[in-house]
């Protein structure tokens, strides 16, 4: 039992609502099964069937299901006026002529080097049949200055 529990509770969490004491976990009984073998070093003669450790772990207080995660609130009381003091901040930054209000998002790194991404093109490419180590990584960001409505696109390359 101990064992099973080792396995199990890895791989489990509780009900994102706490509201049962309940352990979900995305391990079957199967799998548990087979976790014992590779990770236990049980033999398959020396272990019950998939129904038996089914029923160990449901006593344990184990139930297999993939758990929803609780959702925010979509709105909270506070929310109109959090963005209407934004709405004043932003106009008093527009205002003042020292100040100037941008806003940056950056994507994710992106690696560059001969590598396939099962593209077509007209001219032969030699790429890597894997992914290996690029040869650099690319951040690709952009800023954006809405007083002035524009907006500014940036590849910066970061070396190994």
């Amino acid at each position: 039992m101990n064992d099973i529990k080792a396995i199990a509770d890895g791989q489990s969490q509780v009900d994102p609502t706490f509201k049962t004491t309940r352990l979900y976990t995305r391990l079957s009984a199967a799998e548990v099964r087979r976790q014992l073998i590779l990770q236990k070093g049980y033999s398959d003669e020396d272990l019950p069937s998939e129904e038996t450790i089914r029923v160990k772990l449901n006593q344990l207080g184990y139930q297999v299901k993939s758990v929803q995660k609780s959702r925010p609130q979509k709105k909270i009381p506070e929310t109109d006026a959090i963005f209407d003091q934004l709405d004043k901040a932003h106009a008093a930054a527009d205002e003042d002529e020292i100040v100037l209000r941008l806003s940056m998002d950056a994507k994710a790194m992106i690696p560059i080097g001969p590598f396939s991404r099962n593209g077509k093109s007209r001219i032969i490419v030699k790429a890597m049949d894997h992914d290996f180590e690029p040869d650099e990584k690319l951040t690709p960001y952009g800023i954006f200055l809405p007083g002035k409505a524009q907006c500014i696109v940036y590849p910066k390359a970061t070396h190994r």
